[in-house]
């Protein structure tokens, strides 16, 4: 059956799958965030997390960065 596309997760959730211990996730998050790089209130900290994701040891998510 087909459904929806999830929605996009909301910063804190980025900032949180970030860490998570699967590189799926990882990476998910990754491309999520890039559209809160976009916004005044959260580019540092979202330019800050993504370059820390260029260094993940997953080629999934540096590829997703």
């Amino acid at each position: 059956m087909l459904a929806p596309p999830p929605l996009p997760r909301k910063y804190d959730a980025c900032v949180r799958d970030l860490s998570s211990a699967k590189a799926d996730v990882r990476a998910s998050a990754a491309q999520d965030i890039v559209r809160y790089g976009r916004e005044e209130e959260h580019r540092k900290e979202a330019l800050r997390l993504l370059k820390k994701a260029l260094d993940d040891e997953s080629p999934r998510v540096r590829a997703a960065v």
